[in-house]
């Protein structure tokens, strides 16, 4: 996929709804916990390029959405990285993130965390919950 991750998480992001490109930059800056927060002048460009390719469309009022062949091409990329990734580190991945759950939940002190994270956190470990549960049936 030329634009690489850039371009993915911006689709990764849309196809949750649409946004407009500077909600884009907002929402991936919040899901970095403010560590990557892409450029309006890398995000625009690529929107563009995503649109021309048929990936994305824009509405009359400058939101973005994915298109079918959008969600295709995101789903080659996720099966490219299932199989770079591979099973087993998937595994060792889920061991070292109890390990460091376990040692947040035996650290630190509740209170001084920001609810809406944690609110945040436990909805992205019930996701993960049930499809491991999922997986089991």
């Amino acid at each position: 996929m030329k634009g690489g991750m850039l371009n993915y998480w911006i689709m990764r992001n849309i196809s949750e709804g649409p946004l407009k490109g500077a909600d884009i930059i907002k929402e991936m800056s919040r899901k970095s916990n403010g560590r990557w927060r892409p450029s309006p002048g890398s995000v625009y460009p690529a929107l563009s390029h995503m649109e021309e390719k048929g990936f994305v469309k824009r509405d009359n009022d400058g939101r973005y959405s994915i298109t079918e062949e959008g969600r295709n091409e995101m789903k080659k990329y996720d099966d490219m990285v299932k199989n770079l990734i591979g099973t087993e580190n998937v595994n060792d991945i889920l061991e070292e993130t109890t390990a460091n759950l376990t040692y947040i939940i035996e650290t630190f002190d509740y209170s001084r965390f920001d609810p809406s994270k944690i609110n945040d956190m436990k909805t992205k470990i019930m996701v993960v919950l049930e499809k491991i549960k999922e997986s089991e049936d």
